[in-house]
């Protein structure tokens, strides 16, 4: 084997140990929300939502800059998979920024919980 070679191999272990769980996924989580109905992490994901997604929603979620997500009106999809994948992604052509590569998976599914918890409240 060649220096180059070793040299390249020691560079791909160490900056692949550096790199933060989240950041090495391909894709957004799969399957059902671990933390739905679950009081806690909603409250966990209502500190993340005022501070990511506040100043765009509003801090009641009740909309302003980036629609209320507090009616039933979902133009992305309303599932908890479909929440975490536009949250995970954003959305092309809109404000909606993704935030895959800023929170984790567990943070992600947090926001869906408190996000599912405002959801239907009376205006």
């Amino acid at each position: 084997m060649c220096l180059w070679s070793s040299l390249l191999i020691v560079l791909v272990v160490v900056l692949g140990e550096r790199l933060p769980v989240h950041a090495q996924a391909d894709a957004p989580s799969s399957g059902t929300n671990p933390f739905a109905g679950d009081a806690q992490a909603a409250r966990q994901g209502e500190r993340l939502f005022k501070s990511f997604c506040g100043p765009c929603h509003g801090y009641d979620a009740k909309g302003g800059q980036g629609p209320d997500l507090t009616d039933e009106v979902w133009a992305h999809g309303g599932s908890d998979q479909e929440i975490f994948r536009t949250i995970h992604d954003g959305v092309p052509g809109t404000r909606m920024r993704e935030f895959g590569s800023v929170l984790t998976d567990e943070e992600l599914w947090k926001l869906v919980t408190f996000i599912r918890s405002r959801a239907g409240k009376p205006r």
